[in-house]
């Protein structure tokens, strides 16, 4: 494997990241951040998706992407940010955090990485 495919490897489980994140209101614009833990053994994590989600009152979904490059080495854990342009902070602000459970979400967020890229030892 070449040098910048290491680099690009994709590699994703839902058991290989953990995090605590929230929403950053400043200067009026909002962003994304908190830590997040490379639970891997053998990859060190250097690119992130980070997918962000709105419910209405309804259930319906509103989705919004952002990426963000970072080092984070095998079973340690770094803190990360991404600008969230799309969202306006009265979007955020009140907004409860979705039950990690729900089938049905409303009226609340949620969060979760939805892909990572990384070396691997």
């Amino acid at each position: 494997m070449s040098a910048s495919r290491a680099f690009k490897r994709f590699f994703y489980n839902s058991d290989l990241a953990t995090g605590r994140a929230g929403p950053r209101v400043a200067s009026g614009s909002v962003s994304w951040g908190g830590s997040l833990e490379n639970k891997t053994p053998d990859f060190v994590t250097t690119w992130v998706k980070v997918s962000f989600a709105l419910y209405d009152s309804s259930g319906k979904e509103k989705e919004f992407l952002a990426d963000t490059y970072i080092w984070i080495e095998p079973r340690s854990s770094a803190d990360f940010s991404v600008e969230l342009p799309e969202l306006k902070p009265d979007d955020v602000q009140s907004v409860e955090f979705c039950d990690h459970d729900d089938e049905s979400p409303k009226s609340c967020m949620s969060w979760g990485i939805v892909k990572m890229k990384g070396i691997e030892f």
